[in-house]
């Protein structure tokens, strides 16, 4: 098998193994939160917000991916992914035992190491793909990625069966998340011992020459993005990434929390939040449908299908019209994405559903009208402009 291959397999079993954690800790998060707030400890409660705190994440994502380049380039894309993956650990570490002031500050790190980790993704999978292997490589690495989702709602599902989630259940639940997420930076560990292995094999100063352009290529690629925003495709473009941020805090964080509070549903309601997650993993990947309590969870499903969707949409356009500046449009795509996600969380626990949906319903619409827009207009006249704005 190709040494490249394995590169992108293992490094997509270290973001499933990672993720697996995160991403059902991020749907539970605010009712977890929940729970903690009733334990009293030396007579005080917990006062920290799920909400608040990945708002706080976002926002340091959205600012820290301008950085976040400069820091591969120095570290390398391997042990920068291995310095993300311990912002995760110690994010999912925080919910054994959390304390306001702790809380808040593994959501900074994380926030920051997020954006980090995902850069460094971006590098590595491009350096271990060419024109040939480049939609194989993003697509199984995506696959793995998204299956992240089951395993960690499914252990949800099956270990929560109270109406609250109190200490005795989260104790052994994020236990079990901590060493699930210390063996995805182990995963990293393994990326990082590859990377030193093939190195021995190439020439030192090539790698030296590659790291001098790349620095480069940053500063680059930030006068790109700001070019790109004179022209009408990006500036349209621009709606359905801010979309993508509020549809994103939805499905992972309000919609499994509303779930968890549907009083219809008995005392084992909060353990349905693992069933959401479930089913928004098994849309984003094969796209079939099981379950009981159709009306909400083919909601669950309708989102997950649809994120997709959109997602796949909005990369192959990006892909296809910006080809000479593909860097600096995914750039704007991941800083808008993550600033109205980040938005999207310091209004969800005070803005009704009805109108966090309302909001929902009318960006997608104006989103739906731009991208189509984009996609059936003659891209090749911003193309030409974007074009001659990189050569002047």
């Amino acid at each position: 098998m190709d040494h490249h291959f394995i590169n992108i397999i293992l490094v997509g079993l270290a973001f499933m193994i990672l993720f697996t954690a995160f991403q059902a800790t991020g749907m539970i998060a605010p009712s977890v939160l929940e729970g903690v707030k009733n334990d009293t400890v030396n007579g005080t409660s917990f006062q920290g917000s799920g909400y608040i705190s990945l708002a706080i994440v976002y926002t340091l994502f959205t600012i820290a991916n301008i950085f976040a380049p400069v820091v591969v380039s120095i570290c390398g894309s391997s042990i920068s992914m291995f310095i993300g993956g311990i912002t995760c650990f110690l994010y999912v570490l925080s919910f054994i035992s959390p304390m306001v002031w702790s809380y808040y500050l593994v959501s900074i790190l994380f926030g920051i190491g997020a954006a980090i980790l995902w850069t460094a993704q971006g590098v590595y999978l491009s350096r271990n793909s060419n024109e040939m292997t480049i939609s194989r490589n993003t697509g199984v690495f995506w696959a793995m990625y998204q299956s992240s989702l089951i395993p960690g709602n499914l252990y949800v599902y099956l270990s929560i069966d109270t109406e609250m989630i109190t200490r005795s259940v989260r104790y052994p639940l994020f236990t079990v998340f901590s060493i699930v997420s210390a063996l995805g930076i182990a995963c990293f560990g393994l990326v990082i011992w590859r990377t030193f292995s093939e190195r021995r094999r190439v020439n030192s100063e090539l790698l030296k020459n590659e790291e001098k352009i790349s620095c480069v290529d940053i500063v680059e690629t930030l006068k790109i993005a700001l070019r790109l925003l004179k022209t009408r495709n990006m500036l349209l473009l621009l709606i359905p990434f801010g979309y993508t941020g509020f549809a994103l805090t939805f499905f992972q964080t309000v919609y499994p929390t509303c779930i968890g509070h549907l009083i219809k549903y008995g005392d084992k309601r909060k353990r349905l939040i693992g069933l959401h997650g479930i089913l928004v993993g098994v849309a984003e990947i094969f796209g079939k449908l099981l379950i009981s309590q159709i009306l909400t969870f083919v909601g669950s499903f309708l989102i997950g299908l649809g994120d997709c969707s959109f997602h796949t949409q909005l990369f192959n356009v990006l892909a296809s019209q910006y080809k000479n500046t593909s860097a600096s449009a995914f750039a704007l795509f991941q800083l808008v994405q993550g600033g109205t996600s980040a938005v999207a969380y310091v209004y969800a626990s005070s803005l009704a559903v009805e109108y966090q949906l309302l909001i929902l319903v009318i960006t997608l619409l104006l989103s739906t009208i731009a991208f189509f827009v984009v996609l059936f207009s003659n891209a090749n006249n911003d193309l030409d402009e974007s074009s001659s704005l990189i050569i002047g």
